[in-house]
Formats: structure tokens, C-alpha cells, sequence
């Protein structure tokens, strides 16, 4: 499957969604709207289906990176307890850290993310109807009322917040500062601060 594939299928699929629309909701969607949903399902595809050899295995390494921005960096990602809707966890998770940051006056912020879907939702056009669309505006307000970058990470540049996500999902507390560093946290931090290189397939 090369790029023509992934072109076509992103097209097909949004003309099928939009024909839906228009029969069912009497409602159009602008091209600029369109033409965004292709292309960010197009490099969803890409990640999705990246060729690979044969012969050899494509192995790639990653680390953690700050990308040498001098402001607070926030890696984010999210778990709600006894529920498997991952989008809204990872949202919420970062519209919560954001205020926190608001709350401590912290006027400069990288925010990392792992969900390139959320990323493609905070930072693409509005979107109509999308069940979490009140979620992504509010988050939208925050971004664009402080100095805030949102940037998208891979999931092993984002072993730490990966881990606390799972970490708080033990806890029955809805939420908890941490004084210092959880005991079984510190390798991640020494691999982050060292810059680790770690495998990713």
C-alpha cells in the first residue's frame, strides 16, 4: 500500500461521511474541513501502516526530549478507572493539567501528548457534533489564552506520564499532588535526564 492507498480510502471514507450528512442532517461540511480530515487520516495511516523490509526489522530509538524549550515541559497522558474510552481520559487529563498550570501561574508551557488524534482535534478546525467538542474548545481557550505549545510525542518519549497515568488508576483519590517522586519512578526520570535511547518497532 503506498501514499495513492491511504489518499484514496481517506477520500472515499470522508465523501461517505459527508454524503451522511448531508442526507441526514441536511448540514455541509466546508472543504477546508474536509481537506483536513483527509490529511490527518492519511498520517494516521502512515504511522499505522508503515512498510517494513523483509529481511530486516525497522528499529527505531527514542528518548525523551525537550526539544530545547526553556519553559516548564508537561507530558501528559490519561486513564479513567473502569472505562475504556481512552480519547476522553487523555482529554480531560490534559484540560486538568492546564488549569493546574493556569492555577500556579506557570505562563509558558510545552505540553507533550502520545495521542496524535488528540493532538489532531486541540489543534485542527472545529468540528461540529463531535461528542467531545465542549472538552477540545475548552482546551483550545486555555492554548490560545497562554503561552502554550502543544506538540506530539511518541508513547516511549512519554514512559513517565505513561506511568503515573497507570500509577493513579490504583488509587481511589480523584486527584493527588505528589510531593516528590514516586520510589518506583525514578528509573524513568534518570533515563529521561540521561537521554536514553529506547528501542521502538
Amino acid at each position: 500500500m503506498g501514499p495513492q492507498c491511504f489518499l484514496f480510502a481517506a477520500c472515499l471514507w470522508w465523501a461517505w461521511r459527508h454524503r451522511n450528512n448531508m442526507c441526514l442532517s441536511n448540514e455541509t461540511w466546508s472543504t477546508h474541513h474536509l481537506s483536513f480530515n483527509i490529511q490527518s487520516m492519511v498520517e494516521n495511516f502512515k504511522v499505522c501502516f508503515k512498510p517494513t523490509s523483509n529481511d530486516t526489522l525497522d528499529i527505531r530509538f527514542i528518548k525523551w526530549n525537550n526539544n530545547n524549550f526553556s519553559s516548564v515541559i508537561l507530558n501528559v497522558d490519561g486513564y479513567i478507572h473502569n472505562s475504556s474510552y481512552i480519547l476522553q481520559a487523555e482529554l480531560l487529563d490534559i484540560y486538568q493539567d492546564l488549569m493546574l498550570a493556569k492555577s500556579m501561574n506557570i505562563d509558558e508551557l510545552v505540553c507533550y501528548f502520545d495521542s496524535l488524534h488528540g493532538i489532531n482535534l486541540i489543534k485542527g478546525p472545529p468540528m461540529k457534533y463531535h461528542v467531545h467538542d465542549v472538552l477540545i474548545q475548552d482546551i483550545k481557550d486555555l492554548v490560545e489564552e497562554n503561552n502554550i505549545i502543544v506538540r506530539h510525542t511518541l508513547q516511549k518519549g512519554n514512559q513517565f506520564a505513561d506511568f503515573m497515568a497507570k500509577f493513579g488508576a490504583l488509587s481511589n483519590v480523584d486527584f493527588l499532588i505528589h510531593p516528590s517522586p514516586p520510589i518506583d519512578i525514578m528509573s524513568l526520570l534518570k533515563n529521561d535526564a540521561t537521554g536514553t535511547f529506547l528501542p521502538r518497532n
